[in-house]
């Protein structure tokens, strides 16, 4: 059974930058935070007590691997831009995420498109 329907614009976006990512760099590390998502009750209640309400809002991706520039790593919100045009935007609470990174020695970029992705990746990674 595919499941493929059920794939949001930001789901598809997540798995080709991971992919991309695995590929190009295989001896770094990324991990995708799993915050999102419809649970059931009983799983929403479970997150909650193990401390979901604290990680509300933890950036989609993370890079654990030093930058070129000497940053601790990556934290990257992924947004998408709608058919209509329109862009998500990160809420209040993935702002302050990705402040918090920030002053802790991260990188932080909100990225909407793969291509965007790919630069980033490049510049922080890629050895001229």
């Amino acid at each position: 059974m595919s499941y493929a329907k059920y794939y949001t614009k930001e789901d598809i976006l997540q798995s080709n930058c991971i992919s991309w990512f695995i590929m190009q760099f295989p001896g770094l590390s990324i991990m995708h935070s799993p915050n999102e998502g419809k649970r059931t009750r009983f799983e929403q209640a479970r997150l909650n007590f193990v401390g979901k309400k604290k990680s509300k809002g933890f950036p989609d991706l993370m890079i654990f691997d030093t930058t070129l520039d000497g940053s601790k790593g990556l934290a990257i919100e992924l947004k998408v831009v709608y058919n209509s045009g329109q862009k998500n935007n990160p809420t209040k609470e993935q702002k302050d995420w990705l402040e918090r990174l920030e002053n802790a020695g991260y990188k932080v970029a909100v990225i909407y498109t793969l291509e965007d992705f790919i630069d980033l990746i490049n510049q922080n990674y890629l050895k001229k």
